[in-house]
C-alpha cells in the first residue's frame, strides 16, 4: 500500500510539473498568421488524430471525488493544440491534469476553402471513477 501511495504521488507531482510547464508555454504570446476562425465558420472542422487521456488527480481518486473541466484552445494550422487553458471547472484541483492532457492532443486542422486555419475549440474533459 505505501509503495502504491509513493508511486501515485510521483505520478501527480510528474502531473502537476508537466501542467506547469504547459502553463508556461500556454502565457507565451503566439502569433497566428490572419484570424482564428469558429467551428460555425469551417469548411472542414478539425478532426482528432491523438487525444490523451488526462491523470486522475490522486487526492481526488482516493477521495471519491469525480469531476468535469471545460478547456479552451486553439488548434493550430499544423493541428497543434496551443494556448489550452480552463474556463470552468467542478473542482479546481482537476484543472492541471485537463489543460495538460489537451495540451498533447494532435488533429488534422480545421479548414476555410481548402486551406488549413487556426481554430478555436471548447472540450469538455471528464473524470470518473469508472474504468470504462
Amino acid at each position: 500500500r505505501k509503495i502504491a501511495d509513493a508511486n501515485a504521488r510521483v505520478a501527480q507531482l510528474r502531473a502537476e510539473r508537466e501542467a506547469m510547464e504547459a502553463r508556461y508555454r500556454a502565457a507565451t504570446p503566439i502569433e497566428f498568421d490572419g484570424p482564428v476562425f469558429e467551428l460555425k465558420d469551417l469548411d472542414r472542422r478539425p478532426v482528432a488524430q491523438f487525444q490523451a487521456r488526462p491523470q486522475y488527480p490522486f487526492e481526488m481518486r482516493r477521495a471519491g471525488i469525480e469531476g468535469e473541466v471545460v478547456v479552451d484552445f486553439i488548434v493550430d494550422v499544423d493541428g497543434r493544440v496551443q494556448l489550452a487553458h480552463a474556463i470552468r471547472s467542478s473542482r479546481q484541483e482537476f484543472e492541471a491534469a485537463a489543460v495538460l492532457a489537451v495540451s498533447k492532443w494532435k488533429f488534422l486542422p480545421g479548414q476555410k476553402r481548402g486551406k488549413a486555419v487556426p481554430t478555436h475549440m471548447q472540450m469538455p474533459i471528464v473524470f470518473t471513477m469508472s474504468r470504462n
